[in-house]
């Protein structure tokens, strides 16, 4: 903010200068007998114009800069004015001599360094002011750098900012992936990798804890568990998440056709193996008419998959490896499992 107001003071310094030169001339006598006292007071009031208009725009540029590179704008701290006065009497710190006025804003900026520098630990100053530099040379509190340039340059700052380059570009890449990841062309992939384990997938188990029958038509059963996944369709991938730099998870939905093992006490237990449309095989009956039971249903699948990418991250060679997931070495490795199933028993 001292650039600022020090900025617009000289720029007002240098036309308030010129319009009083314009002014020291209406004291003068016409020029070759002509009156330019008009003239001369419209140039007057286009300089006053003109201040503010440069003050305005001195104040937008500072403005986008702030806004452009996230600048945060530091506030004196509230009770540093004390100190501030006991230096300028005492001639210490900032001022270079006891009541010296010219080093007040010096004096400020050096209080709200120090109280950043107690808040945030580690801190490199870069100060192009050559007598606060000095100052903060001299007390040896604090890695003083005298141009952003400088900074910029020295060899654990080079590595350090090559390591945020780095992880940016990581990124990027990241949100690319998982960008990818959610889109159709990759649910159309995906779809097409679980086909591929057929074998996996008919062999999932699914008890009662995780079996939700949306219609009974009435029936009283118990104990459903659910098996031999096959024809899965209509798969949405409904979420992707980054878990590390090269692991994503996702949920995803899908139908499919799968076997109905329950349990029916002996009245719904007829009903169902009479209705012609359901394929219900009964295995056994205990003493007390209960019947184990099994038919096609169809179901609604709740599952969730993980990816992990091995090697380069790059968003063009994930998109070429994800069109063969099926083969064995490929660097993209997915893993998936059905959490719970939906079941219609009479659809």
């Amino acid at each position: 903010m001292e650039f600022l107001n020090k900025k617009i003071s000289e720029s007002g310094t240098k036309l308030l200068s010129a319009k009083d030169s314009v002014k020291e001339i209406l004291s003068k006598k016409t020029l070759l007998g002509r009156d330019i006292h008009g003239e001369i007071s419209t140039v007057q009031n286009l300089l006053e114009q003109l201040m503010e208009t440069i003050e305005g725009e001195l104040r937008l540029d500072f403005d986008e800069w702030v806004h452009k590179y996230s600048v945060e704008i530091v506030p004196i701290p509230n009770d540093c004015t004390l100190d501030v006065m006991k230096d300028y009497f005492a001639g210490k710190n900032a001022f270079r001599k006891p009541q010296n006025k010219d080093d007040f804003p010096d004096s400020f900026i050096e209080k709200t360094i120090n109280s950043i520098h107690a808040n945030v630990g580690e801190l490199t100053v870069i100060l192009n002011d050559g007598i606060l530099n000095k100052h903060f040379v001299r007390s040896g509190k604090l890695p003083i750098a005298n141009s952003l340039d400088s900074f910029l340059s020295e060899q654990r700052n080079v590595d350090k900012f090559a390591e945020l380059d780095a992880n940016m570009a990581l990124f990027r890449v990241n949100g690319l992936a998982r960008e990818y990841f959610g889109s159709k062309e990759f649910q159309r992939l995906f779809l097409e990798h679980l086909h591929t384990e057929s074998e996996f997938i008919e062999g999932i188990f699914l008890d009662e804890a995780n079996v939700a029958v949306t219609d009974t038509g009435g029936l009283y059963i118990f104990g459903e568990s659910i098996s031999g996944f096959n024809n899965i369709t209509n798969l949405e991938i409904i979420e992707v998440e980054l878990l590390d730099q090269n692991e994503y998870s996702f949920d995803f939905t899908c139908d499919a056709e799968a076997r109905m093992s329950y349990c029916a006490e002996y009245q719904s237990a007829q009903e169902l193996l009479d209705d012609p449309d359901l394929d219900v095989e009964t295995h056994s009956m205990n003493g007390e008419g209960i019947h184990d039971l099994t038919h096609s249903v169809s179901v609604r699948i709740y599952g969730t998959s993980i990816i992990r990418i091995e090697g380069e991250m790059d968003i063009e060679k994930i998109q070429r490896d994800s069109s063969t997931l099926h083969v064995i070495d490929n660097p993209i490795t997915v893993t998936f499992d059905f959490d719970d199933v939906e079941v219609d028993m009479f659809k």
